[in-house]
């Protein structure tokens, strides 16, 4: 076998499951003793999640950012802050609405790729590897793109580019100069082809791959669950943006009016907690709903669930439904552009119209019917697992960028 020397750029861990996807990766990549992997790190910024990296994995950090402020990038950034703070209050005072999610997007593409052009740190012992991956969207593939030589780049972009709401014209320079785009569905792929036909031939689809082994091994507790009623969970950013938060409420209230007994319990942290928590108590679900905040550790919670719950507007393909499903907990999710590529409807979980009476109907129909959870959870119990670990597709991305790289000369 041959041996490839690979870095991996992101900017530090943080909850989510951009990080579980991570570590999940690199403890696959042990049974692959001829990658020798580098994780570099943009920030100094330690978090409990630095423990997790596998002993075999070297890390460097950059300890501090040096930027060189160029005159035209401060006028650019000055130019696009304005331009939102005008649409921010057009929309605001005059229209009297939140500004679309894309407003936000755009200024933070374009204030990512201008701190990225601004870098100015040594990155020249990153030629030395064979292929450097951006794990990170946005700034970590810009300063890929623009700042790292690299024999080979690769960035990923985990959201599905479309709903997330990103701009074109900011990526296409930064894409053209990457010789693999990773997405984590299909469908991902589908909308990135779409949006860049330009780019199909170097899109490659690699879903995120989950470590069994390294989950059992941290179902160390037993989960506060209250007996006798369903227990309902969601992992997720507290951000309502994609992730509906207010949307749930109002759903939990109606299936409360109902007279149905159930408990949901939200775990993760984000911009929008407070407003979250107000939402619940101004509602009157505080007996429904039970935020517990952001876990190290959440999966005892979700292998001993009923149900795991994943009601976002949008979603690439979410690491945490197919954690819960590995954990053996069926999963009901909203028809984001991935959701049949992670769940059998009807079979190992459910699929439902992207909208608060189709989830509410749902809901309502499985509380009342435990039968069918246990069902879709035998299911699970007696279906091949192996898939989750299967690490071929990046090794194989791994091998023809080697293979090409070495053509050229």
């Amino acid at each position: 076998m041959n041996e490839y020397s690979i870095a991996i750029l992101i900017s530090h861990l943080y909850l989510g499951g951009f990080t579980s996807s991570l570590l999940n990766l690199l403890k696959c990549l042990e049974d692959y003793p001829n990658i020798k992997i580098t994780l570099v790190m943009l920030d100094n910024e330690e978090s409990e999640y630095d423990k997790e990296i596998p002993e075999n994995i070297q890390v460097i950090r950059i300890e501090n950012q040096e930027y060189n402020e160029k005159f035209i990038y401060k006028i650019l950034y000055k130019f696009r802050f304005y331009q939102y703070c005008f649409w921010e209050l057009f929309y605001k005072k005059l229209l009297k609405k939140e500004p679309p999610k894309e407003h936000i997007v755009k200024l933070s593409q374009y204030s990512n790729k201008y701190k990225a052009k601004q870098l100015s740190n040594d990155f020249s012992f990153m030629s030395e590897f064979d292929c450097v991956v951006s794990w990170e969207e946005g700034f970590c593939n810009y300063v890929l793109a623009e700042k790292i030589p690299a024999k080979q780049k690769v960035g990923y972009v985990h959201p599905n580019y479309k709903e997330a709401g990103f701009l074109k014209t900011v990526d296409e320079k930064d894409f053209r100069k990457l010789a693999r785009i990773v997405v984590v569905s299909q469908s991902c792929k589908e909308t990135l082809a779409c949006i860049f036909p330009e780019f199909v031939r170097k899109t490659v689809c690699i879903p995120n791959r989950l470590n069994l082994h390294s989950y059992e091994n941290r179902l160390d507790y037993q989960a506060e669950y209250a007996k006798g009623i369903l227990n309902l969970v969601t992992v997720t950013r507290l951000d309502d943006s994609s992730k509906a938060l207010f949307r749930l409420v109002r759903i939990v209230s109606r299936l409360k009016n109902d007279g149905l007994l159930f408990k949901w319990h939200i775990i993760g942290d984000g911009p929008d907690a407070a407003a979250f928590s107000n939402a619940i108590k101004q509602t009157d679900v505080n007996d429904c709903i039970i935020c517990l905040g952001a876990m190290n550790n959440p999966y005892p919670y979700m292998a001993q669930a009923d149900l795991y719950v994943q009601q976002s507007y949008y979603e690439g393909r979410p690491v945490s439904v197919d954690e819960a499903m590995l954990l053996g907990t069926p999963a009901l999710v909203t028809d984001y552009s991935s959701a049949y590529e992670q769940v059998n409807d009807g079979i190992n979980g459910w699929i439902v119209d992207n909208n608060e009476d189709a989830i509410y109907e749902k809901l309502k129909e499985l509380i009342k019917n435990p039968q069918l959870i246990k069902k879709a959870k035998n299911n699970i119990d007696n279906s091949d697992k192996s898939e989750y670990e299967d690490c071929s597709a990046f090794i194989n991305m791994i091998d023809s960028l080697v293979k090409e790289e070495n053509e050229k000369y």
